[in-house]
């Protein structure tokens, strides 16, 4: 199934993301189909409404930026980072990463599933309280790392189906730019239960100065 949202409103930290709570509630795997140019912008309102609007804690693997980036980037955003781990796919591959620092785990790659296991079972015993719930947000970069270990979006599915089992997480969010080739976007639309199409509205709309370093060059 598919489903579209036009981002009407960028401009601090004012995104409705009311229209997305049958998603939210209804599906384990949500496939966000994103401009390339509001990727990053995107993902971080989006996360920022998991966490300080619906109160969720939960997990960010990451390959398409650094661990660090990434915890600034939503730090500028005001996230509440005591609910966010993150995953990093990307400083151990080039070299000298612990396997944990803080709130941020170390994995050797995307393909490095068992690290990924491991971390989130550490993770979703360090979040605290057995009612709260729990996201999973995968980037476009580690999702096609995966697919390129496992090979097969069926599999790939079952692995994100068997981990939000485990490590009872409510909702798995899979971001992928929108123009990405063929291949990945229906490799992608197989693994997910459903597909949010979002539409650009930022182009005309300035950022709020905190996310201002989000614009590309």
């Amino acid at each position: 199934m598919s489903c579209s949202i036009v981002m009407s409103s960028m401009h601090g930290m004012d995104l409705d993301f009311n229209a997305l709570e049958d998603l939210l509630t209804k599906n384990k795997k949500l496939l966000c189909l994103v401009p390339e140019y509001e990727y990053f912008v995107f993902n971080t309102h989006l996360i920022y409404h998991l966490v300080n609007e619906r109160g969720m804690s939960g997990a960010c693997i990451t390959m398409n930026t650094s661990g660090d980036v990434l915890f600034n980037m939503l730090n500028a955003a005001h996230v509440r980072m005591e609910e966010v781990y993150i995953i990093d796919c990307v400083l151990r591959s080039i070299g000298g990463a612990p396997r944990r620092k803080g709130r941020c785990f170390f994995v050797d790659s995307p393909t490095d599933l068992l690290g990924i296991g491991i971390a989130l079972t550490e993770i979703s015993e360090r979040i605290k309280g057995f009612n709260r719930k729990k996201f999973l947000f995968f980037d476009s970069l580690t999702l096609r790392g995966m697919l390129n270990a496992l090979q097969f979006p069926s599999k790939v599915a079952h692995f994100i189906e068997q981990r939000c089992l485990l490590a009872c997480i409510d909702i798995a969010i899979l971001s992928v730019e929108r123009e990405s080739d063929k291949n990945t976007i229906k490799a992608m639309r197989t693994i997910a239960d459903e597909t949010l199409q979002v539409a650009s509205a930022l182009a005309s709309k300035p950022l709020p100065s905190a996310l201002s370093f989000l614009t590309p060059a």
